[in-house]
C-alpha cells in the first residue's frame, strides 16, 4: 500500500508537471510570435527610412530631387538620430527562467534556438545605446543653416523641421552629418535583420514543439 501510494504521488507529480510544461509552452510559443512580429515592424520601418534617405542623399549630393516630397524629405532627414529602444515581449521567457521550468521544456534544439535570440537581443540592446550616445554628441539637424523649425499647431509635438533644400545641396557639412547619421542607421538596420532571423528561427522550434504554426499577426491584420 505504501509503495502504491508513492507510485501515486509520483505520478500526480509527473502529471501536474506535463500540464506546466504545456501550458507554458502555448504561453512561450504566443510570446514568441508577438516579438515576430514586433521585430519584423522595426525592422521594415528601418529598410524604408533608408530607401528615403537614399534618395535624399542623391539630392544632397547634387542629384534630382524631384523623386522625394517635402514630407518624405524631413523625415528622411530627422531618421538620422534615430535609435528606439530595443523593448521586444520578454515577460513569459524571464518568468521560466526565473522558476526553472525552461529547462524542462522542450529539447535542447529549442531550447538553444530561444537562447540565441535572447543573446541577439541582449547583444542589439548594448550596441542601439552604444549608438544612441554617439548620435547625442552631433550637432542638432537645426544648427545648419538652411534647417530650422517652425510652430506648427497640426503636427504630434507642434514643431515641424523645415528644410531650404537650395541652401543645403551647396552646404559639405550636412551633407556630411547626414551620411555619418545614415551609416548609423545601415549598421542598426543590420542588427535589427539579423535579429528578425534569429526571433524567426527561435519561433520555427518553438512552433515545432509546441504543434502549432508559427503564425505572427502584423500591423494592419485582423
Amino acid at each position: 500500500g505504501v509503495y502504491l501510494g508513492i507510485q501515486l504521488g509520483n505520478w500526480n507529480e509527473a502529471r501536474h508537471l506535463n500540464v506546466q510544461k504545456a501550458a507554458a509552452i502555448d504561453r512561450l510559443h504566443d510570446e514568441v510570435e508577438e516579438v515576430v512580429a514586433f521585430v519584423a515592424g522595426y525592422t521594415e520601418n528601418f529598410e524604408q527610412r533608408n530607401q528615403e534617405r537614399v534618395l535624399a542623399l542623391r539630392c544632397l549630393d547634387g542629384g534630382s530631387c524631384d523623386e522625394l516630397d517635402s514630407v518624405t524629405f524631413e523625415f528622411a532627414l530627422r531618421s538620422v538620430t534615430v535609435a528606439p529602444s530595443v523593448t521586444p515581449a520578454r515577460t513569459v521567457y524571464d518568468e521560466l527562467i526565473s522558476t526553472g521550468l525552461f529547462a524542462e521544456l522542450g529539447d535542447a534544439q529549442m531550447r538553444a534556438a530561444v537562447a540565441s535570440y535572447y543573446s541577439q537581443i541582449n547583444y542589439m540592446a548594448g550596441q542601439t545605446d552604444y549608438v544612441r550616445e554617439f548620435l547625442l554628441r552631433r550637432p542638432e539637424i537645426t544648427s545648419f543653416e538652411g534647417v530650422s523649425s517652425v510652430f506648427d499647431e497640426a503636427s504630434p509635438r507642434q514643431r515641424r523641421i523645415v528644410f531650404d533644400t537650395e541652401t543645403l545641396v551647396r552646404n559639405p557639412d550636412f551633407l556630411e552629418h547626414v551620411l555619418f547619421g545614415h551609416q548609423s542607421q545601415l549598421a542598426l538596420t543590420e542588427w535589427w535583420s539579423g535579429t528578425l532571423e534569429s526571433a524567426q528561427r527561435m519561433c520555427a522550434e518553438v512552433a515545432r514543439v509546441s504543434g502549432r504554426p508559427c503564425e505572427p499577426s502584423f500591423a494592419g491584420e485582423v
